[in-house]
């Protein structure tokens, strides 16, 4: 038995949130988080693409909210259908930095999103 404690459940994120249904994903576009993600980067966004914005989104919830999440899995990095499930899963946190003209900022300890200032706010 090791003296390390155990980490509390409570710093860990279960998936109480339901699942999509078998008919959402053969659909991933009828769902909120596939709208958000095409609004940011494009219908044909590359699953590549998806997998690196979600390991940032991962990071910055494990920093933002001190907890425990979980890793893509095997299979949310080979389909795209099921990845999406991880964002929509996710909607929540991450939209906001998802939407379009945001940026990733750092205030007060936590990630926030940001406006992307354009040329002419930054020459004043």
């Amino acid at each position: 038995m090791s003296d390390k404690p155990s980490v509390p459940e409570q710093n860990e994120i279960k998936d109480d949130i339901p699942a999509m249904s078998a008919k959402d994903m053969k659909k991933p576009k009828k769902t909120q988080a596939w709208k958000v993600l095409t609004k940011r980067y494009g219908e044909n966004v590359p699953i590549e693409k998806l997998i690196s914005v979600a390991n940032v989104m991962r990071q910055m919830m494990e920093h933002n909210l001190k907890i425990k999440i979980p890793a893509l899995s095997r299979e949310e990095q080979r389909k795209k259908n099921i990845l999406i499930k991880w964002f929509d899963t996710h909607i929540e946190f991450i939209q906001s930095f998802l939407a379009p003209g945001m940026m990733i900022g750092y205030d007060k300890g936590k990630y926030v999103p940001t406006p992307i200032k354009k040329d002419k706010e930054i020459n004043k």
